[in-house]
């Protein structure tokens, strides 16, 4: 099989890069959701501006600092921003997957895994959005393939970058540092069982695996002082739903949401299929490492969820969404990846299954390309290009401050007002009507308004009717 393995590497290649294609196609937009205006509005300030936002953030500085880099010398944009998430499917597709994956698990999991971070849920959506999953992903996806190379070649060199992108995974994410807890654990226990046993110099030692834990916890003592200062005051910026069975089985089945049941059950099937065969074989005698990892792999994101519930019940209030499942999502469909191919070597029509994935590739770029390139957000930045004027200002009443965040990204200088001090609005004076609050347009006259509706207006998936307001 390995010697078909290195004729055929170009497929991979090709495949690679039809990925990177796939991915770059959807950045070109400027339809944000609030999350992403949150984000980039803090990337625009100062560099000390932007630090000091980002501190007061609940999540790690890394995608903030880099986006601000990277902006820097391209230029302030959407299009800018989303390629700084899209930089880590690239590294993804055209340096892990082809080198390190291939060389590890062999062609077929390199090609299937592959098809999996291009069509599956959540990577594409996730690896384009203006956030840090995608980096997150990455480097929990990274440092689970190192601490494979580390044991089963028992090169201690292989140690480092399973530290480093820990060390990234702290950086990026805290639910990616979660995913790292398992990786660690599985290697104490392997050098633990194996301690003193020559195994033809391919084992770690434990003492390899102290001195680098300990080198990793130095690393991110920075890290964990900030998480820690960030999570303290993390009350007042959470509004996650309490944890409940509804909530649990959401949870649950979020890696393989599509949006098409059908599809969406399908996966699910496939993941629980290769899962509870891949444990059954470990049963019957199966206790390659290879068969081992695609267990530890898959079991990662419910290993995070479950450790989640646990802390946030210790707490005494949730701070998980099922969002903070994605930085796992990697391990999972590589797991599944994994055990596919040991089902492939025993019987090669089970190559069959590899159409999953494909056939789900038109249900999620589809989803996702209606998704970024919403020409609403077109027809909304048209208006406002050409009719906005400084002193401008508008009124709104809304949930959570959604479009009101979002307009701090796109029009900075069109400050949002309520009804208690719309007369400090110098210039033209909106309201902008979020569904389900017109009761307060009501209330215009008493407040000396007459308003005339312009148009309704829409972006991401916000919409709102815009109206003039005459004193």
């Amino acid at each position: 099989m390995n010697a078909k393995i290195e004729k055929r590497p170009p497929a991979l290649f090709i495949l690679c890069f039809l990925g990177v294609i796939t991915y770059i196609s959807l950045i070109f937009n400027n339809n944000l959701w609030v999350d992403e205006a949150f984000t980039a509005c803090i990337v625009r300030r100062s560099f000390f501006d932007m630090l000091s936002a980002t501190i007061a953030d609940t999540l790690p500085p890394f995608y903030n600092v880099f986006a601000w880099c990277v902006t820097s010398v391209l230029g302030f944009n959407s299009v800018t921003l989303k390629l700084c998430s899209v930089i880590p499917m690239i590294l993804l597709l055209l340096w892990l997957i082809p080198f390190k994956v291939r060389k590890h698990f062999g062609y077929f999991v390199s090609f299937f895994f592959a098809i999996c971070v291009i069509a599956l849920p959540h990577f594409l959506h996730y690896g384009v959005e203006i956030r840090m999953y995608s980096w997150a992903l990455f480097a929990s996806t990274a440092a689970g393939v190192f601490c494979y190379e580390a044991i089963i070649t028992g090169e201690k060199a292989s140690l480092i970058p399973f530290s480093l992108f820990t060390i990234l995974s702290a950086a990026t994410h805290y639910y990616a540092l979660l995913c790292c807890a398992p990786l660690w654990v599985f290697m104490f226990v392997f050098c633990l069982k194996n301690s003193g046993q020559e195994h033809s110099g391919t084992a770690l030692s434990l003492r390899s695996f102290i001195l680098t834990a300990l080198l990793t916890f130095v690393l991110y003592i920075p890290f964990m002082i900030l998480t820690v200062l960030q999570l303290t005051g993390a009350n007042s910026h959470f509004s996650m739903q309490k944890v409940s069975f509804k909530v649990f089985l959401a949870d649950l089945r979020f890696p393989f949401v599509t949006n098409f049941t059908p599809l969406s059950l399908i996966l699910l099937a496939l993941f629980a299929f290769v899962f509870i065969v891949a444990i059954y074989a470990i049963f019957k005698g199966d206790r390659t490492l290879k068969t081992y990892f695609s267990v530890l792999y898959a079991s990662v994101t419910y290993i995070v969820l479950l450790l989640s519930y646990i802390i946030s019940l210790l707490r005494g209030n949730n701070f998980f969404t099922s969002r903070y499942l994605v930085p796992s999502l990697g391990l999972l469909w590589l797991g599944v990846s994994i055990g596919i191919s040991i089902l492939y070597e025993k019987d090669r029509r089970f190559a069959i299954l590899i159409m999953i994935p494909l056939i789900s590739l038109f249900v999620i770029y589809r989803q996702e390309y209606v998704s970024e390139y919403n020409p609403g957000v077109n027809a909304m930045t048209a208006y406002f290009d050409s009719h906005l004027k400084p002193g401008d200002g508008y009124v709104i009443y809304e949930d959570k401050y959604q479009i009101e965040i979002c307009m701090r990204y796109y029009y900075p200088d069109f400050k949002k007002h309520s009804w208690e001090n719309a007369d400090e609005i110098t210039g033209d004076a909106y309201y902008l009507l979020v569904p389900g609050f017109e009761e307060f347009l009501e209330e215009a006259p008493s407040q000396g308004y007459e308003a005339e509706f312009i148009t309704d207006m829409n972006f991401d998936s916000y919409s709102f009717g815009l109206y003039k307001l005459h004193r």
